[in-house]
Protein backbone atom coordinates (compact mmCIF):
# COMPACT_ATOMS: atom_id res chain seq x y z
CA UNK A 1 0.00 0.00 0.00
CA UNK A 2 2.73 2.55 0.82
CA UNK A 3 4.69 1.65 -2.47
CA UNK A 4 1.27 2.39 -4.72
CA UNK A 5 0.51 5.35 -2.55
CA UNK A 6 4.08 6.89 -3.55
CA UNK A 7 3.98 5.32 -7.29
CA UNK A 8 0.29 6.92 -7.82
CA UNK A 9 0.19 9.80 -5.80
CA UNK A 10 3.84 10.96 -5.20
CA UNK A 11 2.92 11.20 -1.63
CA UNK A 12 5.55 12.38 -0.05
CA UNK A 13 6.32 15.01 -2.46
CA UNK A 14 2.79 16.09 -1.48
CA UNK A 15 3.65 16.30 1.87
CA UNK A 16 7.56 17.54 1.78
CA UNK A 17 7.18 19.90 -1.42
CA UNK A 18 3.66 20.50 -1.64
CA UNK A 19 4.31 23.28 -4.56
CA UNK A 20 5.64 20.93 -6.70
CA UNK A 21 3.22 18.19 -6.16
CA UNK A 22 0.51 19.28 -8.61
CA UNK A 23 2.73 19.68 -11.92
CA UNK A 24 4.62 16.02 -10.74
CA UNK A 25 1.22 14.46 -10.17
CA UNK A 26 -0.27 15.22 -13.56
CA UNK A 27 2.86 14.75 -15.38
CA UNK A 28 3.24 11.08 -13.82
CA UNK A 29 -0.46 9.94 -14.04
CA UNK A 30 -0.50 11.24 -17.38
CA UNK A 31 2.17 9.05 -18.27
CA UNK A 32 0.89 6.17 -16.75
CA UNK A 33 -2.37 7.07 -18.10
CA UNK A 34 -0.70 6.90 -21.38
CA UNK A 35 0.93 3.36 -20.59
CA UNK A 36 -2.78 2.49 -20.52
CA UNK A 37 -3.85 3.86 -23.47
CA UNK A 38 -1.03 1.86 -25.33
CA UNK A 39 -2.38 -1.14 -24.08
CA UNK A 40 -5.90 -0.13 -25.04
CA UNK A 41 -4.60 0.86 -28.64
CA UNK A 42 -3.50 -2.91 -29.21
CA UNK A 43 -6.82 -4.05 -28.51
CA UNK A 44 -9.06 -1.52 -30.26
CA UNK A 45 -6.80 -2.03 -33.57
CA UNK A 46 -8.18 -5.25 -33.54
CA UNK A 47 -11.21 -5.32 -32.01
CA UNK A 48 -12.94 -1.67 -32.25
CA UNK A 49 -16.71 -1.54 -30.90
CA UNK A 50 -17.79 1.52 -30.91
CA UNK A 51 -17.80 2.19 -26.69
CA UNK A 52 -14.78 0.81 -27.14
CA UNK A 53 -13.44 3.20 -29.40
CA UNK A 54 -14.94 6.16 -27.61
CA UNK A 55 -13.36 5.26 -24.47
CA UNK A 56 -9.96 5.19 -26.27
CA UNK A 57 -10.20 8.46 -27.39
CA UNK A 58 -11.32 9.61 -23.97
CA UNK A 59 -8.57 8.68 -22.02
CA UNK A 60 -6.09 9.45 -24.83
CA UNK A 61 -7.76 12.97 -24.61
CA UNK A 62 -6.88 12.91 -20.69
CA UNK A 63 -3.57 11.21 -20.81
CA UNK A 64 -1.85 13.96 -23.48
CA UNK A 65 -3.90 16.39 -21.14
CA UNK A 66 -2.16 15.28 -18.08
CA UNK A 67 1.02 14.88 -19.46
CA UNK A 68 1.53 17.93 -21.32
CA UNK A 69 0.09 20.52 -18.69
CA UNK A 70 2.57 18.33 -16.64
CA UNK A 71 5.37 18.63 -18.57
CA UNK A 72 5.00 22.01 -19.00
CA UNK A 73 4.52 23.31 -15.64
CA UNK A 74 7.92 21.08 -14.67
CA UNK A 75 9.64 22.79 -17.30
CA UNK A 76 8.52 26.14 -16.62
CA UNK A 77 9.05 26.33 -13.02
CA UNK A 78 12.82 24.87 -13.02
CA UNK A 79 13.59 27.67 -16.12
CA UNK A 80 11.99 29.95 -13.64
CA UNK A 81 12.37 29.32 -9.85
CA UNK A 82 16.06 29.95 -9.09
CA UNK A 83 16.25 27.51 -6.28
CA UNK A 84 15.66 24.62 -8.97
CA UNK A 85 17.86 26.29 -11.37
CA UNK A 86 21.15 25.40 -8.91
CA UNK A 87 20.79 21.54 -9.35
CA UNK A 88 18.54 21.09 -12.68
CA UNK A 89 21.02 19.55 -15.05
CA UNK A 90 21.04 19.04 -18.78
CA UNK A 91 19.55 16.02 -18.69
CA UNK A 92 16.90 16.85 -16.91
CA UNK A 93 15.99 19.51 -19.56
CA UNK A 94 16.14 17.12 -22.37
CA UNK A 95 13.91 14.65 -20.82
CA UNK A 96 11.29 17.01 -20.28
CA UNK A 97 11.98 18.73 -24.21
CA UNK A 98 12.21 15.23 -25.49
CA UNK A 99 8.38 13.86 -23.57
CA UNK A 100 7.00 17.55 -25.11
CA UNK A 101 8.32 16.79 -28.63
CA UNK A 102 6.82 12.98 -28.49
CA UNK A 103 3.54 14.66 -27.02
CA UNK A 104 2.79 18.03 -29.15
CA UNK A 105 4.02 15.91 -32.47
CA UNK A 106 1.41 12.68 -30.92
CA UNK A 107 -1.35 15.78 -30.46
CA UNK A 108 -0.86 17.11 -34.28
CA UNK A 109 -1.08 13.73 -35.48
CA UNK A 110 -4.13 12.65 -34.55
CA UNK A 111 -5.52 16.13 -34.89
CA UNK A 112 -4.15 16.41 -37.99
CA UNK A 113 -3.41 13.11 -40.19
CA UNK A 114 -4.85 9.84 -38.16
CA UNK A 115 -6.98 8.50 -35.31
CA UNK A 116 -4.60 6.65 -33.07
CA UNK A 117 -6.22 3.52 -33.07
CA UNK A 118 -5.91 3.37 -37.45
CA UNK A 119 -2.45 4.08 -36.70
CA UNK A 120 -1.85 1.45 -34.13
CA UNK A 121 -3.52 -0.63 -36.60
CA UNK A 122 -1.17 0.15 -39.54
CA UNK A 123 1.83 -0.11 -37.27
CA UNK A 124 0.88 -3.29 -35.99
CA UNK A 125 0.14 -5.17 -39.56
CA UNK A 126 2.69 -2.73 -41.27
CA UNK A 127 -0.10 -1.72 -43.50
CA UNK A 128 1.48 1.96 -44.33
CA UNK A 129 1.69 2.01 -48.29
CA UNK A 130 3.09 5.76 -47.77
CA UNK A 131 3.55 7.15 -43.88
CA UNK A 132 3.40 11.29 -44.49
CA UNK A 133 6.61 12.60 -42.71
CA UNK A 134 5.10 14.13 -39.74
CA UNK A 135 3.59 10.86 -38.58
CA UNK A 136 6.98 8.83 -39.37
CA UNK A 137 8.28 11.35 -37.61
CA UNK A 138 6.41 11.18 -34.33
CA UNK A 139 7.06 7.22 -34.74
CA UNK A 140 10.68 8.01 -35.05
CA UNK A 141 10.39 10.33 -31.80
CA UNK A 142 8.54 8.08 -29.84
CA UNK A 143 10.69 4.98 -30.44
CA UNK A 144 14.11 7.27 -29.43
CA UNK A 145 11.91 7.94 -26.07
CA UNK A 146 11.24 4.04 -25.32
CA UNK A 147 14.86 3.07 -25.62
CA UNK A 148 15.91 6.14 -24.16
CA UNK A 149 14.02 5.88 -20.70
CA UNK A 150 15.59 3.11 -19.54
CA UNK A 151 18.93 4.59 -19.71
CA UNK A 152 17.85 7.57 -17.95
CA UNK A 153 16.84 9.16 -14.88
CA UNK A 154 13.12 8.62 -16.41
CA UNK A 155 13.76 5.06 -15.66
CA UNK A 156 13.57 5.57 -11.89
CA UNK A 157 10.11 4.38 -11.56
CA UNK A 158 11.10 0.57 -11.84
CA UNK A 159 13.95 1.07 -8.60
CA UNK A 160 11.16 2.57 -6.27
CA UNK A 161 10.20 -0.95 -5.21
CA UNK A 162 13.70 -1.63 -4.86
CA UNK A 163 14.47 1.56 -3.01
CA UNK A 164 11.44 1.17 -0.49
CA UNK A 165 12.01 -2.50 0.27
CA UNK A 166 15.79 -2.13 0.53
CA UNK A 167 16.43 0.98 2.00
CA UNK A 168 13.34 2.09 4.18
CA UNK A 169 12.83 -1.01 5.20
CA UNK A 170 15.03 -3.40 5.82
CA UNK A 171 15.70 -3.31 9.13
CA UNK A 172 18.70 -6.49 8.49
CA UNK A 173 21.98 -5.47 11.06
CA UNK A 174 25.03 -5.82 8.77
CA UNK A 175 26.70 -8.30 10.60
CA UNK A 176 30.53 -8.93 10.07
CA UNK A 177 30.57 -11.91 7.05
CA UNK A 178 26.73 -11.10 6.25
CA UNK A 179 25.73 -10.89 2.43
CA UNK A 180 25.65 -7.23 2.88
CA UNK A 181 28.72 -6.89 4.76
CA UNK A 182 30.70 -8.69 1.33
CA UNK A 183 28.88 -6.51 -0.77
CA UNK A 184 29.40 -3.15 0.93
CA UNK A 185 33.28 -4.64 1.27
CA UNK A 186 33.17 -5.28 -2.98
CA UNK A 187 31.93 -1.85 -3.57
CA UNK A 188 34.34 0.09 -1.58
CA UNK A 189 37.17 -2.01 -2.89
CA UNK A 190 36.19 -0.36 -6.77
CA UNK A 191 38.58 2.20 -7.93
CA UNK A 192 37.08 5.91 -7.66
CA UNK A 193 35.65 6.85 -11.12
CA UNK A 194 35.34 10.69 -10.20
CA UNK A 195 37.50 13.05 -8.04
CA UNK A 196 35.76 15.06 -5.19
CA UNK A 197 36.80 18.07 -3.30
CA UNK A 198 37.01 16.52 0.27
CA UNK A 199 40.80 15.61 0.99
CA UNK A 200 39.58 12.08 2.44
CA UNK A 201 38.10 10.29 -1.29
CA UNK A 202 41.62 11.62 -2.57
CA UNK A 203 44.58 9.06 -3.19
CA UNK A 204 47.67 9.87 -1.12
CA UNK A 205 50.81 10.63 -3.21
CA UNK A 206 53.98 8.89 -2.64
CA UNK A 207 55.46 11.97 -0.96
CA UNK A 208 52.34 12.58 1.39
CA UNK A 209 52.65 8.70 2.57
CA UNK A 210 56.81 9.36 2.87
CA UNK A 211 56.30 12.04 5.09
Amino acid sequence: KDVMKEMLFIRKLFIYQRSLWTPSFLFHAGIYIMFGWSVLLVIAAFWHPAPLVIFVDIVGIVGFAFSLAGALMLLYRRLTNKALQVYTTFAEYFNLVLVLLVLTSGVYVWTAYVNPIVLAHGVLTLGFEQMPFAVAAHLVLLGIMLLYIPLSKMGHYAGKFFSFRSVLWDNAPNTPGSKVDRDVRASAAQPATSQWSAPHTRPVSSDESEG
